[in-house]
């Protein structure tokens, strides 16, 4: 049986509520990010966001990323709002992570959105570097280091193809770097930075879903071209 992978549309606020939207595969190992500021130089370790107060579930990575799009362009009275109208008390969703504690059935929104509070996976390890699990899709990495980023592109057969579950990945964490304003350097191996476009991939897209793709990355050389530091 095929597993279906689910990706997460989160907010995450400080005490103060100071809100920080994001998307993930792995809302708890991020949610474990936010907590223990695994990112120093971070906007959500300076102002130390560490509550979960609101998420929603998607099997699409696009439509995931055009949602948490949509709701960083809200203005914040209608963000209050949506998580008022879920989580009142503005409660840590992931506060019982890591206890004996029954799932929740899933459940479906007026609007279609499923929601479900979901137990933790295993404590990530120290050594682990990656901002973002979607990259994990693809076994793509990040490297935080001082003075700069590196996502070091990887597949099976070191070609490095622009898959769209690779496109989509890269044009969200190449956002999300771009608040740090520090230079970022994209790599592959010694033989293929990539091969371009997955090709059989490609002819089985429908029109649809080939106009799609070519504006997913128009998206990615966008947020290349407007990164705020050499890339």
């Amino acid at each position: 049986m095929k597993t279906v992978r689910v990706y997460y549309v989160y907010i995450m606020a400080s005490h103060r509520r100071v809100l920080y939207i994001g998307v993930t595969s792995k809302l708890e190992h991020r949610v474990w990010q936010h907590k223990h500021e695994v990112f120093p130089d971070g906007f959500s370790a300076h102002y130390r966001i560490h509550k979960l107060v609101y998420f929603e579930t998607y099997s699409d990575i696009a439509t995931a990323i055009a949602r948490e799009k949509e709701l960083k362009g809200w203005l914040r009275s209608r963000k209050v709002a949506l998580i008022n109208a879920e989580n009142p008390k503005w409660k840590d969703l992931s506060e019982d992570w890591g206890k004996k504690v029954p799932l929740l059935p899933a459940r479906t929104s007026a609007t279609g959105i499923v929601r479900r509070k979901v137990s933790p996976d295993p404590s990530p390890g120290k050594e682990r570097r990656a901002q973002d699990d979607i990259l994990d899709d693809e076994k793509d990495s990040l490297e935080e280091h001082k003075h700069f980023s590196l996502i070091r592109l990887k597949s099976e057969d070191s070609t490095n193809r622009l898959t769209r579950a690779r496109v989509c990945a890269l044009t969200k964490v190449i956002c999300e770097l771009a608040e740090r304003r520090k230079p970022l350097i994209l790599t592959g191996n010694k033989n293929f930075f990539s091969a371009g476009a997955d090709l059989h991939e490609v002819a089985a897209l429908s029109s649809a879903q080939a106009c799609e793709f070519a504006k997913m990355g128009q998206a990615l050389m966008n947020a290349v071209d407007c990164f705020p530091a050499p890339v």
